[in-house]
C-alpha cells in the first residue's frame, strides 16, 4: 500500500460518502485543506501558463512581471479567446484589495504600448479590458497561494484566545500598525514558545496558530498593508474588548466548550452552533454537571455582558467585514428531519446534462411556479421576472436557485413561504428561540475597540419590511434583500439588514450566500 492510498484510507471517514469525490467542490475543498495542513498546496503544483498563449498575452505578463511592484505575476490562464486569468502569488483574496491591485497594474503599464479601456466596476469581479495590438482582452486579477496574513478559522478564533492569554499575563500587546507591528512580533515570537499561553486551545488549534505567527514573523513586516494588518488588528481588538471586561479569566474552545455544546446540540437537534451561535465561551466558574435539560443548561450563560453572575459567557467572534451566515446547514435539518437521504436540493448529474433548451423550458416551468408560490403571501418582488437569462450557465445556476426554495417550501413545517424564509435566515443568524444569552463581538480593522451586541436567552425574529426577491435575466441565482427585528419577547431589542444569494457553487451544489 503506497503513501497516498494510507492517506486517504486514514481520512475518508471525515467525507460525507466514505470518500472524497473527486466531482465533488466541497469534498475537494476539504481535501485540498487537508493536504495544506500537512504543507501540500496543490495550487503550487499546477503553477504554469495555459498552453499557447497569444502573442500580445505573453508579451503583457512579461511587461508587468518587469514592473518590480507586480513580480509576483506567477501566470497565466486562458478562459476565452479574450479572456484571460493573470494569477498573483501572495496577494489579498479579498475583492475590493483585488480591485485596488488591479487598477495599480493597469495604471502602471506603459501608455504608449497599451490603452485601459476600462476597469471593473465595486461590484464587479476585479478585471481591466485592455487593448493590446488590435485586439481587446479582459484581464482578470486572480490570487495565487495564501497571503501569509490570511487566516482560516481555527487561526481566527484560537489569535483571540492567546492574546487575551497574552493580555491576562501582563504582556503589553498594542493594536498592529506601522509602528508597533515589529514589538508586537517579537511578543508573538517570544510567546509561541510558552505553552500555557495556549490554554483553551486543542492541539489542532495550537498547532495551526503556532504556524501562522511562524509566518507572519518571517515576513517582511514593512511592506504588510493595511488590510494585512487587519487580520491580526480584528483578534487583538477582540481579545482586549474579553480582558477590559473579563481579565484573569479562562477563555476556551475545547473540553467544557465541546461537552456543552454537545448537550445543546442533542436536546435541541440543530448543529451545536445553531443552538448557541458561542465561538469561545469566558469560563467564570467550571460547571458542577452539565444539565440534559435545555432550560438549565441554557441559564448556564450569563445575561449581561461584565455580569460574573452564572457559570459562563458565550461569545460570537466576528470580524469588522463579516459575512452573515450560510443557513444552508438548516436544509441539512430540514433533510434529517424528513428522513432523506444526501442533499435532494443540489443539482444531479442528470440536471447538469441538460442542453439550453431544456434549461429554458424547466426554468421557465420553476419560475411561474416560485412567482405563484409567493405572490399574495408578504414576500415582494423587483426586477424582471418575464425573461430569461440567454446563457446556460446562468440557466443552471436559476434553475438550481429555484430548486433549493422549492426543497424549503415543501419540507417546511409551516407551509407558509413568508415564515419559511424567515425561518432560514433566522437559523443561519442562530435566532431560532432556542438560544442562551450570547454577545457578538465584532473586532475593528484598527484594533481599537471591539462592538459588544447582545442576543438574549430565547431570541426571536421578525420582518420590520416585506422580504424582497431581486431576479434578472442578466445574472444567474435570486437576490434576497430584508431588514429583521430581533426580538425579548414582545420588545424589539434590535434591527438588522440581512441580503442572501442564491446561486451554483460548484458543479452540482447550490449555495446560500
Amino acid at each position: 500500500m503506497d503513501i497516498l492510498e494510507k492517506f486517504l484510507r486514514k481520512v475518508s471517514y471525515k467525507f460525507p460518502k466514505g470518500y472524497p469525490d473527486i466531482n465533488d467542490a466541497q469534498d475537494m475543498l476539504m481535501l485540498e485543506g487537508m493536504l495544506k495542513e500537512m504543507g501540500i498546496d496543490l495550487n503550487e503544483v499546477t503553477e504554469e501558463d495555459t498552453p499557447n498563449l497569444p502573442d500580445d498575452i505573453i508579451k503583457l505578463k512579461q511587461d508587468i512581471q518587469s514592473l518590480s511592484k507586480f513580480d509576483n505575476l506567477s501566470f497565466v490562464r486562458e478562459e476565452t479567446k479574450k479572456k484571460f486569468k493573470f494569477y498573483f502569488k501572495g496577494i489579498d483574496s479579498n475583492r475590493k484589495s483585488r480591485l485596488e491591485f488591479g487598477k495599480q497594474v493597469a495604471q502602471s503599464l506603459p501608455q504608449e504600448e497599451y490603452k485601459i479601456v476600462r476597469t471593473s466596476g465595486d461590484e464587479e469581479s476585479p478585471y481591466f479590458d485592455i487593448e493590446a495590438g488590435d485586439t481587446t482582452y479582459r484581464i482578470l486579477i486572480k490570487t495565487f497561494g495564501k497571503n501569509p496574513f490570511d487566516t482560516d478559522t481555527d487561526q481566527k478564533e484560537g489569535l483571540v484566545v492567546f492574546m487575551y492569554n497574552i493580555l491576562n499575563s501582563g504582556i503589553d500587546l498594542k493594536p498592529f500598525n506601522k509602528e508597533t507591528i515589529q514589538s508586537n512580533a517579537e511578543i508573538l515570537n517570544s510567546a509561541v514558545s510558552n505553552s500555557s499561553l495556549f490554554e483553551g486551545l486543542d492541539n489542532k488549534s495550537v498547532n495551526k496558530v503556532k504556524f501562522y505567527i511562524n509566518k507572519i514573523i518571517t515576513s517582511d513586516l514593512t511592506t504588510a498593508t493595511k488590510s494585512n494588518l487587519a487580520k491580526l488588528n480584528n483578534p487583538f481588538s477582540c481579545a482586549n474588548e474579553i480582558y477590559n471586561s473579563y481579565p484573569n479569566k479562562k477563555l476556551t474552545r475545547k473540553d467544557i466548550f465541546d461537552q456543552i455544546r454537545a448537550m445543546g446540540s442533542k436536546l435541541c437537534q440543530v448543529p451545536p452552533d445553531k443552538w448557541n451561535p458561542g465561538d469561545v465561551y469566558i469560563v467564570l466558574d467550571t460547571p458542577d454537571f452539565i444539565p440534559n435539560d435545555l432550560a438549565k443548561l441554557n441559564a448556564l450563560f450569563v445575561n449581561d455582558w461584565g455580569s460574573t453572575n452564572s457559570n459562563l459567557v458565550s461569545v460570537s467572534l466576528k470580524e469588522e467585514k463579516a459575512q452573515p451566515g450560510r443557513a444552508k446547514s438548516y436544509l441539512d435539518n430540514l433533510v434529517r428531519i424528513k428522513g432523506l437521504e444526501g442533499k435532494p436540493f443540489n443539482l444531479s448529474n442528470e440536471e447538469l446534462e441538460w442542453n439550453e433548451e431544456t434549461l429554458k423550458q424547466k426554468v421557465r416551468a420553476q419560475q411561474e411556479a416560485f412567482i405563484k408560490k409567493v405572490e399574495g403571501k408578504g414576500i415582494d418582488l423587483e426586477g424582471n421576472w418575464n425573461d430569461l437569462p440567454q446563457d446556460a450557465k446562468q440557466l443552471r445556476t436559476k434553475y438550481g436557485s429555484y430548486k433549493l426554495l422549492e426543497f424549503l417550501f415543501t419540507n417546511s413545517k409551516t407551509n407558509d413561504p413568508r415564515k419559511d424564509i424567515l425561518a432560514l435566515i433566522s437559523f443561519g443568524m442562530g435566532l431560532s428561540g432556542i438560544n442562551p444569552t450570547f454577545f457578538k463581538i465584532t473586532g475593528t480593522a484598527s484594533g481599537e475597540s471591539a462592538n459588544v451586541s447582545k442576543f438574549p436567552a430565547s431570541s426571536t425574529t421578525t420582518f420590520n419590511e416585506n422580504p424582497k426577491f431581486t431576479n434578472s435575466p442578466n445574472a444567474g441565482g435570486l437576490n434576497l434583500d430584508t431588514n429583521i427585528a430581533v426580538l425579548k419577547g414582545s420588545e424589539i431589542i434590535g434591527n438588522k439588514k440581512e441580503s442572501r444569494k442564491f446561486r451554483t457553487a460548484g458543479s452540482t451544489q447550490v449555495a446560500i450566500v
